[in-house]
């Protein structure tokens, strides 16, 4: 096995750990999908999230400290919000658009301008 391929056992492991904390039967993006009570598409409050791990990640490129979780927690975890990003943004997509879409296409089929 790879280190790549290790890394993405980690992703799993860490996912499914996690989501016995936030997520619920039936939905384990339950926590995520959160947002939309506040009008934010699901897909894109995940963002915000794995926002936060950048943010965490910045701060440790630049020199300071990370006190509450490893630089490798903070990956890990950018890792698997951007996956639940991908799975929350395709469920908004009719499957149709996901077969044809391509690299760059999300801005205009998100704002209903896509062919």
């Amino acid at each position: 096995m790879t280190a790549f391929e290790d890394a993405i056992g980690e992703i799993v492991a860490m996912h499914n750990r996690k989501q016995a904390d936030y997520g619920r039967e039936g939905d384990p993006f339950a926590n995520v999908r959160a947002s939309e009570a506040f009008g934010i598409p699901a897909w894109v409050g995940c963002m915000i999230r794995a926002n936060d791990k950048m943010k965490r990640l910045q701060k440790a490129a630049s020199g300071g400290a990370m006190v509450n979780e490893s630089v490798e927690d903070s990956l890990l975890d950018l890792a698997v919000y951007s996956i639940i990003g991908l799975v929350l943004f395709r469920e908004t997509r009719p499957s149709a658009d996901r077969l044809k879409t391509e690299p760059g296409d999300w801005h205009a089929l998100e704002h209903g301008s896509a062919e």
